[in-house]
């Protein structure tokens, strides 16, 4: 009797034990990776959540275990002599590694913070499809830092050397010159004037040439307006989520949603 009381406590402790273990499994806090890094060649001071990441300056960061969620980014900037500071709340997807450019505008006095791409931390290769993407690299991109997903699928992060004038799709926009169009205009309508007539010219985008154009809005209708004029003209669209980061209100970004959805 005694003997299978005891297997009955033993067999009693086992099972909670399992329980705990199972249920603190479920409550561990999912984690991201995030990488950092300059385009321009700028050295950077990364500060996560008020917290000081690399203490020295350096051109790529790298957070292999970063919160989920919206978290406060600082970043100080150096880039051709000159300081470069910017605040910015910024979101890491749960399970993803997101992958984010610091971007200096000189003639602006400003940096900026851009998620320019995110993929599974478990691997599921993602292969996009469409003009100017063919297998690993397609005309009109010239990827860096290539990446192998498990699921056989390659990714290259969107290090971007725009093609334009050689070698590639000559459909794209321009994107440079855009920029530099846009930036110039001193007023909002002027500069969505330009962009509706790149979008009518029947020119093709990069998701990451949509968000680096919604930078040079100001207004939060202005940069929806453009994201949902830009969608048909995108071809990788699988990537459009990340216009949704550059909206600041949560209206905007289901009104963004919801077009696309109705298309």
């Amino acid at each position: 009797m005694k003997k299978s009381l005891l297997l009955y406590l033993a067999l009693f402790l086992f099972i909670g034990a399992a329980s705990a273990a199972s249920a603190n499994e479920a409550f561990r806090p999912v984690k991201s990776r995030a990488v950092f890094r300059s385009p321009q060649g700028a050295v950077f001071k990364l500060r996560l959540n008020g917290q000081l990441i690399n203490p020295r300056l350096q051109q790529r960061v790298v957070i292999p275990a970063a919160p989920a969620g919206r978290n406060w980014v600082q970043v100080r900037a150096r880039w051709r002599g000159q300081l470069y500071v910017l605040k910015q709340q910024v979101r890491f997807r749960p399970g993803f590694r997101s992958v984010f450019e610091v971007q200096i505008r000189p003639r602006r006095n400003q940096v900026l913070l851009l998620k320019v791409n995110q993929v599974p931390l478990n691997g599921g290769g993602f292969q996009g499809q469409g003009p100017g993407w063919q297998g690993q690299q397609g005309p009109g991109w010239q990827g860096q830092g290539g990446w192998q997903g498990q699921g056989g699928g390659q990714f290259y992060d969107p290090g971007y050397q725009y093609f334009n004038g050689g070698g590639g799709n000559a459909n794209l926009v321009n994107i440079n010159v855009l920029l530099n169009r846009v930036s110039r205009q001193a007023f909002e309508r002027d500069k969505m004037q330009i962009l509706r007539n790149a979008v009518n010219s029947g020119k093709a985008f990069y998701t990451q040439d949509v968000v680096l154009l919604m930078n040079e809005l100001s207004f939060e209708k202005n940069r929806l307006a453009f994201a949902k004029l830009a969608y048909l003209s995108t071809i990788d669209q699988q990537q459009y989520f990340l216009t949704y980061d550059q909206l600041t209100f949560t209206n905007s970004r289901r009104a963004l949603r919801r077009y696309i959805n109705s298309i």
